[in-house]
């Protein structure tokens, strides 16, 4: 019976080491707002300042250029969360709000998107975030 117990406990360690050095490959530092904010200033992205009332601490925004007169300013916003799961819940939570607000799945899957720890999202209503835009903000993502 002990041989036994033994020899079944030998493929559960060889899981649990294989999981253990898979989990410590895994990169679990979240993105942080501060060298994310220097990169894309870098790359010429206009920021709103860190002053500006608005802003959550948590909160970049990229302002775009006006599209004409009178127009709003168009903003990319990008919120740091404390990891991937609560950002995953923060996008679920914002995609069912722009749902109920109207919007159809695939507008709202232009306007929003998440990169592990951080929700990205565009607020002009007629386009969406480009491939250029979502390059710039994947490329200066930084830990």
């Amino acid at each position: 019976m002990r041989r036994t117990i033994a020899h079944g406990a030998a493929p559960a360690l060889l899981v649990l080491a294989a999981a253990s050095v898979a989990a410590a490959a895994t990169p679990t530092d979240p993105y942080r707002i501060t060298p994310t904010r220097a990169c894309l200033t870098r790359h010429g992205a206009h920021l709103k300042p860190r002053s500006d009332k608005q802003l959550e601490p948590n909160q970049l925004e990229w302002v775009l250029p006006h599209s004409g007169t009178g127009t709003k300013a168009r903003t990319i916003v990008m919120r740091f969360l404390g990891n991937p799961t609560k950002a995953a819940e923060y996008q679920r939570i914002t995609q069912h709000t722009f749902s109920v607000e109207g919007f159809s799945d695939a507008w709202i899957q232009r306007h929003l998107t998440r990169r592990k720890n951080v929700v990205i999202e565009k607020d002009n209503v007629s386009y969406g975030l480009t491939k250029r835009e979502l390059a710039t903000i994947g490329g200066c993502l930084r830990r």
